[in-house]
């Protein structure tokens, strides 16, 4: 079940942002419940989703950049 916080997440990153956020706060509640194993695994899901976000902004940046030098290419085989 989604909230609403979680029904506005647009991007990817938002989805992963909203990810993190939730895994941070149920691997609190693991480790005040005495549930230590499942907080580290609710904190390396959280991990996971950061590192996501960053994947996204840099994926987006490299098909840019990919977009860019096949451009260059092509100009330089019509010389």
């Amino acid at each position: 079940m989604l909230d609403d916080s979680a029904a506005g997440a647009k991007t990817p990153n938002e989805r992963a942002e909203y990810i993190e956020r939730m895994s941070h706060e149920l691997s609190r509640l693991a480790t005040v419940s005495g549930l230590p194993f499942l907080a580290y695994i609710l904190n390396m899901a959280a991990e996971e989703a950061s590192h996501s976000k960053v994947d996204v902004r840099f994926a987006a940046r490299g098909r840019a950049t990919a977009s860019a030098d096949l451009d260059m290419g092509q100009v330089r085989h019509q010389k």
